[in-house]
């Protein structure tokens, strides 16, 4: 409980600051803080992929560990978006980035080409996991990947003053999403698990992260040692890794669908992409079935694995 409360309290009340300071502050200054957002999601998935080639780096069994994520986190990312998408019947939706009149070729090429820049900072980023920084460098204060975080989820705080906070914030199209995405997740394991994955429950222990890799990794390994506990981090991460992705595709014109399948990290890692990508009204949506997840992801991991 400790660990969730430390998860969860930073994310609140950097959004509560935010939504303050936006409240405070004239409509210009306002503009020029929510500008700040794409630079610094391109950071933070620098970052992201710096930890992501860390934690390569360290496993055991690196090879084994990655077939087990790689085919967890696809299953698991792939059935929370199809059971969203046909419950809701895949509505179609405009993402924030595209422009009216721009034609079909505007509408896929901006995304992509978003899409390539996301996936060229994390590879950017993992390999400056593996080269070795000069001291004089290591000892820079540069920003840690919560720190960047807490700043986007500071800035997105200022922009939520422009919504109106109604009843459609806990409507039961908006609670379905999480439903849908543990539904989707515990399918995608149960499926892992038929085809080779581990066992059952294990493979629905694993799959019940839904993508918050810092609480998975520990959690996991207290249970069934360190091995699984990096599969487990693996496959949170590859999920995160996985819902970028999809926002940043033509995907995101389905954005209860990405947001589904961004799981818990739609109330932290991947909410300045939801931001950026999707429309201003998601995000709402994005924090109640984040916050939803995140809460409900220790319980659903200790009931599979306990023993």
């Amino acid at each position: 409980m400790q660990t969730l409360a430390m998860a969860v309290l930073p994310i609140l009340l950097a959004l509560v600051a935010g939504y303050i300071t936006g409240r405070f502050i004239n409509s210009r200054i306002r503009n020029s803080l929510i500008r700040l957002i794409t630079p610094l999601v391109w950071l933070l998935l620098l970052s992201i992929g710096y930890q992501f080639g860390d934690v390569l780096g360290r496993a055991t069994e690196v090879t084994h560990a990655v077939a087990v994520a790689l085919l967890l986190a696809t299953l698991t990312t792939i059935f929370p978006w199809l059971f969203i998408a046909l419950a809701h019947r895949l509505d179609e939706t405009t993402p924030r980035f595209s422009s009216p009149g721009g034609g079909t070729f505007n509408a896929v090429l901006k995304p992509l080409k978003e899409c390539t820049i996301a996936l060229l900072m994390v590879a950017t980023g993992v390999l400056l996991s593996f080269v070795e920084i000069p001291a004089h460098l290591s000892n820079m204060p540069l920003p840690s990947t919560d720190q960047l975080l807490y700043a986007l989820i500071w800035l997105i705080g200022v922009d939520l003053v422009g919504l109106s906070v109604n009843s459609k914030w806990l409507s039961l199209r908006v609670l379905s999403i999480p439903v849908l995405v543990i539904l989707g997740s515990l399918t995608g394991g149960a499926i892992a698990s038929a085809v080779g994955g581990p066992s059952l429950a294990v493979a629905l222990g694993l799959s019940s992260g839904f993508g918050w890799f810092t609480l998975s990794g520990v959690l996991v390994a207290g249970y069934l040692g360190n091995t699984y506990g990096t599969i487990a981090l693996l496959t949170d991460l590859f999920r995160e890794l996985l819902a970028i992705v999809l926002l940043y595709s033509p995907g995101a014109r389905f954005s209860e669908s990405c947001i589904g399948a961004s799981g818990a990290t739609a109330l932290d890692s991947t909410l300045p992409i939801i931001k950026q990508t999707c429309r201003a009204a998601d995000i709402p949506t994005a924090l109640v079935s984040g916050l939803i997840l995140t809460l409900i992801a220790p319980f659903l991991i200790t009931l599979f694995l306990m023993k």
